[in-house]
């Protein structure tokens, strides 16, 4: 199976297993779960890491986030790794260094880094570096090779020995793998959701009822948090369909994807952006649209959400003086939206010039503030008219780009 695939499942398969009880413990399973699934991919050929950056990418923004959380919110793995520093855990850090190190420049796929010798290796050091991760790790580890085992390419899971195994009932990028990674983020969000509400103390559940506040977080960071949750999982429930129903018309606008659309508008653009990154293809005709629609929602609640909670400490001091003092962002949306309208009508230009602008360069244009004159280029000329992300998207994006100019006037930056 392809690495994102490992990841989902890994991290799926450690809370299952684990069931913590606590907000470290779920950072502990989640990180522990999403390395350990991946990391036997680590010898990967360059040719197959270049088509498996997916898996490290979403590996290391998983384990990135887990850590930061983690570190925050002490009693976790920063703490165990700082308070049991000493010989033991630096000899544990050098063993899964080792491990690594020889699973990338020695080993072939699916060899060593793939066999059972190699989850008591990295097991083992982990245990020595920080014991609360390694079964998680553990279990991770051996969701991967369970799932590699209906591969077509076998594995040698008695490493050294040469034999391999493997059931070849599937191929590693198929549909098989495309359901499994559907099942196992789904499974992921639902668990790690459910083990992080019971965690909550007992403590801070009451003073919620007291004086009217959630523990953690406000009521308005819990409703991002929620209504981005649920459009994941929603859009990997849309994913699973597509996969498992062979007459599904993705282009069709059905049940879900009206809820989708809602959704993005209620505040779940940020959900629907990850679910594409983790689950849809690369950006292009087809889809094109939802990059569109989705990016410009996820602005404008990035800016709601600055104004209602502010994290920088920015303040509302309201719009002061007159355009001089506005002098910067004036200029700028008038010089982009210049270049967007000559890229537009460049891109209109039918005596076969020798560029011709990209739909890609044309939307990046309409994303970074050129909205308004790239469809004023589309009105006046009529063209793009049938392409979603340019006749839709564009007015989208041009109420994206009055919100962020709104912030930063009310804030005092522009």
């Amino acid at each position: 199976m392809l690495g994102k695939t490992h990841v989902a499942v890994g991290v799926a398969a450690s809370l299952a297993i684990v069931h913590p009880d606590t907000m470290p413990g779920v950072i502990t399973a989640v990180a522990g779960g999403a390395v350990g699934g991946w990391i036997s991919d680590i010898d990967l050929s360059d040719g197959e890491a270049e088509g498996e950056a997916g898996g490290f990418i979403l590996t290391a923004i998983v384990t990135g986030l887990c850590l930061f959380v983690d570190y925050r919110v002490g009693g976790g793995i920063c703490d165990f790794v700082i308070s049991n520093w000493g010989i033991k855990t630096l000899a544990g850090i050098l063993l899964f260094i080792a491990g690594a190190a020889y699973g990338v420049m020695v080993s072939s796929h699916r060899s060593f880094t793939h066999s059972i010798l190699s989850v008591v290796v990295f097991t083992g050091a982990l245990i020595l570096a920080c014991e609360p991760l390694a079964l998680p790790f553990c279990i991770g580890m051996i969701s991967h090779l369970l799932l590699d085992l209906p591969n077509q390419k076998g594995m040698q899971l008695l490493f050294p020995i040469k034999k391999r195994f493997c059931l070849n009932l599937c191929p590693s990028n198929g549909r098989a793998n495309s359901v499994l990674m559907g099942i196992g983020t789904i499974a992921a969000c639902i668990l790690a959701g459910w083990f992080l509400i019971n965690s909550f103390p007992v403590d801070n559940l009451n003073q919620y009822h007291s004086d009217g506040t959630l523990p953690w977080f406000t009521s308005f960071q819990w409703y991002l948090i929620i209504i981005n949750v649920v459009t994941f999982l929603i859009m990997c429930i849309d994913h699973l369909i597509y996969d498992l129903t062979e007459a599904y018309d993705g282009d069709k606008q059905t049940f879900f994807h009206t809820i989708e659309d809602i959704l993005a508008l209620a505040g779940g653009g940020l959900g629907m952006l990850l679910s594409f990154l983790a689950l849809r293809e690369r950006i292009g005709k087809h889809n094109a649209n939802w990059y569109v629609i989705v990016i410009s929602q996820t602005l404008c609640w990035a800016i709601i959400y600055c104004i209602v909670c502010d994290p920088f400490n920015m303040g509302m001091e309201g719009v002061q003086g007159g355009w001089q003092h506005h002098i910067a962002l004036i200029a700028y949306f008038l010089v982009i939206n210049a270049i967007t309208i000559v890229v537009f009508i460049r891109d209109r230009d039918t005596s076969r010039p020798k560029w011709k602008p990209s739909e890609m360069l044309l939307v990046f244009l309409g994303v970074i503030g050129g909205a308004f004159g790239g469809y004023l280029v589309m009105v006046l000329t009529n063209s793009k008219m049938h392409s979603p992300h340019f006749f839709i998207g564009f007015p989208v994006m041009m109420t994206a780009h009055a919100f962020i100019a709104g912030y930063l006037l009310l804030s005092g930056i522009a």
